[in-house]
């Protein structure tokens, strides 16, 4: 396991919702890790902090996981191409900006569109890899 992986997974081992192998390859990882055991060490203490908060309920219940992944399944996220359309043609940049400055502005939009396409590709990967 690296740290990439320790990260993805460090809630559901706090939280006691890792197997058997992969509680051993986590705490394999933690062992030798200092910056990961220390990310372990301050979650953990905030994981406990707010279980000792009144009114704070300490599992999810019955059957939540399973209604929220449906509700996903029946809104699919738009794609990349329907998100940047939908940013680009609601901005609207004011007219005095120069021409340069305002391909500018578009193509900052434009890279952030992309950004959050990227990022929601690796976010979907990473729950299929952890659904599967």
């Amino acid at each position: 396991m690296d740290c990439s992986q320790c990260r993805e997974v460090i809630h559901r081992y706090i939280d006691a919702e890792l197997g058997g192998r992969d509680v051993a390859e986590f705490q394999g990882h933690v062992g030798f890790c200092p910056e990961c055991a220390l990310e372990l060490k301050e979650l953990a203490a905030v994981h406990m902090r707010l279980g000792a908060l009144p009114g704070i309920a300490q599992a999810a219940p019955a059957g939540f996981a399973d209604r929220v992944l449906g509700a996903i399944a029946l809104h699919p996220a738009a794609t990349l191409a329907e998100r940047l359309a939908g940013v680009t043609g609601r901005a609207r940049l004011p007219r005095r900006l120069s021409p340069p400055t305002r391909t500018l502005a578009y193509s900052a939009l434009a890279l952030a569109a992309v950004a959050i396409g990227l990022e929601t590709r690796h976010l979907r990967r990473s729950r299929e890899v952890n659904v599967g």
